[in-house]
């Protein structure tokens, strides 16, 4: 009978054991939840910088991409203009760098 109460009385602290090991893994489940709803928040925002980023890159590379045709015609115009035989050295430069 010793030996029952025995075995009884380690089965009763084996399931403590195991009822707080659930309740520590449930606490540390709804501290997660605090950071998730924060992560939530992290990611919301990067998306929606990350938006307004793409449309700010893709102005400046717009506006890049204007500035360089307007500036290879004029070289173009310019070339043209001085004729191949008064190009001197800048021009040469520029003709090697720029022209087509």
């Amino acid at each position: 009978q010793n030996m029952e109460f025995a075995s009884d009385l380690l089965l009763l602290r084996a399931l403590r054991i195991v009822k707080l090991l659930r309740i520590a893994r449930l606490v540390k489940l709804v501290k997660l939840m605090h950071h998730i709803k924060e992560f939530r928040k992290i990611f919301f925002l990067l998306s929606t910088s990350l938006r307004t980023l793409f449309w700010t890159l893709l102005s400046v590379l717009l506006v890049i991409y204007i500035f360089a045709v307007l500036f290879a015609q004029s070289a173009s115009a310019h070339l043209l203009d001085r004729g191949v035989e008064n190009w001197d050295d800048p021009d040469q430069s520029l003709h090697e760098n720029f022209g087509t």
